[in-house]
């Protein structure tokens, strides 16, 4: 027998077969909510300050063909607001072994469009993913909403169980990224470049200056920035850096007046690029998508600029 509709504005948390085939529906999870993609791309800086091609590996599947097969995606949600009844059945399910206390379960959306991305844009919003609890914080009742709970919780996916989404671009705006996103948004909170000089002074004791200067080749410049998207677009900068660009080049392409990479760089053009994440340490580099409304996703990126034409 079929399992019964998801009601309208709830998910389904369903244990899986081996584990009972229990299930709960809850309140959808309202914005907003981050999603993190962690791609194990191992990252080398020069000491000038330079991201030379070599100092990126990215590693291939075992089969030595496939890129991306060792990512991982996080879902975070801060304030995930449950009535009464509803969390001492949250509660429940991941205090049961026999549910979700450290196993995988199903989170089920449905079979239509429900506007909740709980792995990112590109994994889409219907359908069923297989995730396990990471971490998790819980208030005490609230005075307002009266009687209601809030929940901070963190999930891995495992597996996607259907097809992921796929979305054609939309015209915001005058920057392009890669070869094919174009049409964004300026970012609204600015651009913020950075950029390196190889040179140092030193002060000696009485504030006089001695400086040794390695030449102009070896100063490098960075850039950051955090896109405002509609969905379209941030489907299609999702996809193009995760799925074709990763460690190669990326082009950006910058109008007049962006100053992408600082005054330096004059105020726009072809900067070739290298993608430094929304974060980054020297074993993996990690893409951030904040869904913040309907329709609106915010997505913090940096890039290293290996060349430039005007």
């Amino acid at each position: 027998m079929p399992d019964p509709a998801i009601p309208s504005g709830k998910v389904r948390f369903y244990a899986l077969p081996e584990s009972g085939g229990h299930y709960m529906d809850i309140n959808r999870p309202a914005w907003p909510y981050d999603v993190e993609i962690h791609m194990p791309i191992a990252i080398t800086q020069a000491a000038d300050g330079s991201y030379p091609d070599n100092g990126f590996f990215d590693p291939l599947n075992e089969a030595g063909d496939t890129l991306g097969t060792y990512d991982y995606r996080l879902l975070s949600m801060s304030t995930w607001r449950l009535p009464e009844d509803q969390k001492i059945e949250f509660n429940a399910f991941f205090n049961d072994p026999a549910m979700g206390r450290a196993e995988n379960f199903m989170l089920r959306l449905g079979p239509t469009s429900t506007g909740f991305f709980p792995f990112g844009i590109d994994m889409g919003d219907y359908g069923d993913f297989i995730v396990r609890l990471v971490t998790r914080d819980q208030t005490g009742s609230l005075i307002d909403p009266y009687k209601w709970f809030e929940e901070s919780p963190s999930f891995v996916m495992v597996t996607r169980a259907t097809n992921a989404l796929s979305l054609p671009g939309d015209d915001q705006g005058g920057l392009y990224i890669g070869d094919a996103v174009f049409g964004l948004l300026y970012p609204q909170e600015g651009i913020k470049p950075k950029t390196t000089y190889n040179f140092q002074t030193q002060l000696s004791v009485s504030g006089s200056p001695n400086s040794l200067d390695s030449g102009v080749l070896g100063d490098s410049w960075e850039t950051g920035f955090e896109l405002l998207c509609s969905g379209c677009n941030a489907y299609q900068v999702v996809d193009e850096i995760v799925n074709n660009k990763r460690k190669a080049d990326i082009p950006i392409i910058a109008p007049a007046g962006y100053y992408l990479y600082g005054a330096d760089q004059s105020s726009g053009g072809t900067y070739t690029s290298k993608f430094l994440g929304s974060s980054h340490d020297d074993k993996e580099v990690i893409l951030k998508i904040s869904h913040i409304g309907f329709d609106q996703f915010r997505i913090p990126l940096n890039f290293w600029m290996k060349a430039k034409t005007a």
